[in-house]
């Protein structure tokens, strides 16, 4: 397989521990008898659920749309694919299934996660509290077991949220590396996304991506969390902590917010208080 860093929009420049991770080939005749939905499109993807007519079992299929990667899209699903091999089975992220060569390109098939996303669900209202410190609790702990596998995600916005019950998932790896691989400059590749607000600042001054700059997604995440309309009464003072780590969170300097390693402890100990 080839590896992502050829592709000039990746956030790292090569990894031999992903290119070490054998890949997963589906036999494509096993995808000939499907039904396809249309999901979503982002910026660089689209996404399908398919539906196995035999089966009726779902999954969801990944893959470049309107040849925006070319011949490079093998290499971004690929990665994706193999870094969530890596990363391993965890309650609040996405699992990966294997690559598919189907209608003329590699796709990546992903498990199905039914719900809706994040920025998806805005539009209603969170009916209880259990909920509301569930999905807190499950993002920030989906993040910490990256951070433990030393993955940084760089893409942690709200379409790469969803809402499944009490038990949120972290999707969309396709830009997410080793925190060692990580390219010193990465001003090319941000400036091709169009929401960058998720971004840290320090990445549009030519430093390199880090625990920190996910950190800095996290409050952003915090945020739209809290913007959220409920249908319950939230404790002034819970609020006002989560406000306040979320603005921690949000420092322009990496020096000046929470250190990975403890964020998930105080984030625990805010919702454990209320």
């Amino acid at each position: 397989m080839v590896d992502a860093s050829l592709f000039t929009n990746a956030f790292h420049a090569g990894d031999f521990l992903m290119q070490q991770q054998q890949s997963t080939l589906l036999d494509p005749a096993n995808f000939a008898d499907i039904q396809t939905t249309f999901l979503c499109k982002g910026s660089f993807f689209k996404t399908d659920l398919i539906t196995f007519s035999n089966s009726g079992d779902r999954v969801v299929l990944k893959h470049d749309f309107d040849g925006f990667f070319g011949v490079q899209a093998l290499a971004i699903v690929s990665h994706e694919h193999r870094l969530l091999k890596f990363v391993g089975e965890h309650a609040n992220i996405v699992s990966t299934i294997g690559l598919v060569h189907s209608s003329n390109s590699f796709g990546h098939v992903l498990h199905f996660e039914p719900g809706l996303s994040l920025s998806k669900s805005l539009k209603y209202s969170m009916t209880s509290l259990v909920e509301f410190k569930c999905l807190i609790r499950g993002i920030m702990e989906g993040l910490n077991f990256l951070f433990d596998r030393g993955v940084i995600h760089n893409h942690l916005v709200a379409d790469n949220i969803i809402l499944n019950g009490n038990c949120p998932k972290i999707i969309g790896f396709a830009f997410a590396c080793r925190a060692e691989s990580a390219k010193l400059n990465v001003v090319d590749v941000i400036t091709k996304f169009e929401c960058q607000s998720h971004f840290a600042p320090e990445l549009f001054k030519s430093s390199k991506v880090s625990y920190s700059s996910d950190v800095y997604s996290f409050g952003t995440l915090l945020k739209i969390v809290l913007k959220r309309k409920i249908t319950f009464d939230l404790d002034d003072a819970l609020e006002t902590r989560l406000h306040t780590i979320s603005d921690f969170c949000l420092k322009k300097k990496p020096g000046e917010r929470p250190a990975h390693k403890f964020l998930l402890n105080r984030i625990n100990s805010i919702l454990d208080a209320s």
